[in-house]
């Protein structure tokens, strides 16, 4: 259990010892930014809409099951992650 502030100065006074500032933690790195979840609440609806249209699979590949569960994009996400041209439901 890490020790308080308090606790260390206490002990300083006792023994006549400075004591180590201990650094403060950094902030850690967040797993998306606000501009990204912001397209992701986007990104939901538009699959929702395209799924609610039909559930047939547009990839037709020879594993395939004939319903679709989500959505491929035909071109890298980036730009062209809200973009319904290059989204094929597979």
């Amino acid at each position: 259990m890490p020790e308080s502030d308090y606790l260390r100065h206490r002990r300083s006074l006792m023994t006549g010892q400075k004591v180590k500032e201990e650094k403060p933690k950094a902030k850690p790195i967040a797993k998306k930014s606000d501009k990204r979840k912001i397209e992701d609440k986007e990104y939901k609806k538009i699959v929702k809409e395209l799924l609610n249209e039909s559930t047939e699979c547009e990839l037709k590949t020879p594993s395939c099951t004939k319903v679709a569960q989500g959505l491929h994009h035909q071109k890298r996400r980036g730009k062209n992650l809200l973009n319904k041209k290059y989204l094929l439901r597979s």
